[in-house]
């Protein structure tokens, strides 16, 4: 006799019969459990059309918690104030340190555990990060140069 192999729907068999007993009650759970999946999640790609912080603040404004907002290469484009990204978790990403450089500004986070990463950001006198009630965010693979 040949073994067939486990696949995921005869784990979850036996871990559910495992915790409930093998009433009717526990099987209508589980019968409920298969029948009524949740469904998936899906996070987006945004693409912003440029660097300029007009087509970035658009770009973040249209994404929703698990979005990627993708920032072009550019080279010292110069914002003239912070793009807020409040109460929500996304990726805003650029080319790559060296290759998306953002002058004088760059993010606020309000309540919010995004990440920024991908970034060069040249500052003469503005701030590259501000936070407010936020926990969780990231700031990775970014460079700061004056």
């Amino acid at each position: 006799m040949v073994r067939q192999p486990l696949v995921m729907t005869d784990v979850l068999h036996i871990l559910l019969l495992s915790i409930f007993p093998r009433t009717i009650g526990g099987r209508v759970f589980i019968l409920v459990l298969l029948l009524c999946p949740t469904p998936p999640a899906w996070a987006s790609d945004i693409n912003a059309a440029s660097c300029s912080r007009t087509d970035v603040a658009s770009a973040v404004s249209s994404a929703v918690t698990g979005d990627r907002v993708m920032v072009p290469a550019c080279t010292s484009t110069l914002w003239a104030s912070a793009i807020v990204i409040s109460g929500k978790d996304i990726t805003v990403q650029g080319a790559g340190a060296g290759q998306t450089i953002i002058a004088d500004r760059g993010f606020s986070l309000t309540n919010s555990a995004s990440r920024i990463t991908g970034f060069t950001f040249n500052l003469s006198s503005g701030n590259f990060l501000s936070t407010q009630g936020s926990i969780g965010f990231r700031f990775d693979h970014n460079t700061i140069t004056q």
